[in-house]
């Protein structure tokens, strides 16, 4: 039984940091996992993992970089109140716990996605690309 590979027309270019992106989503969610407090102190400490990793990290492929696009606005949604307040923290400090569980909820969507696509990638036959 042979490996699957894909044809050309489903190549999907990953970014060059792809694999920085999968890194810091990895750590992410280790930290929402292990951390003590409750979910806005631990979302805090994944935020600052979250927070490096532009969209263009990843590819436009289902609804990934939608995702990271969504996680990124909802952790900068309040300006500060204060000067040398982050964004980040403004919104941090306002946030209920049940919305911090939804953007959770949603970095590990991207983790397990990211995971998935790294796992699944196979090379094109026609130019040997990641499909």
């Amino acid at each position: 039984m042979g490996v699957a590979v894909a044809t050309h027309e489903q190549c999907v270019l990953l970014p060059k940091q792809f694999g920085y992106a999968c890194e810091k989503y990895a750590a992410a969610v280790r930290l929402l996992a292990t951390q003590p407090g409750d979910v806005r102190s631990r979302l805090r400490r994944a935020a600052a993992q979250v927070c490096r990793i532009s969209p263009a990290f990843v590819p436009e492929v289902t609804k990934i970089r939608s995702d990271v696009v969504w996680v990124l606005a909802q952790l900068s949604k309040h300006n500060s109140r204060y000067p040398g307040q982050s964004r980040l923290d403004a919104t941090l400090d306002r946030i209920r716990n049940t919305t911090a569980t939804r953007i959770a909820e949603r970095i590990l969507n991207i983790h397990v996605n990211l995971d998935g696509l790294s796992y699944w990638t196979r090379p094109c036959a026609r130019c040997g690309s990641p499909r």
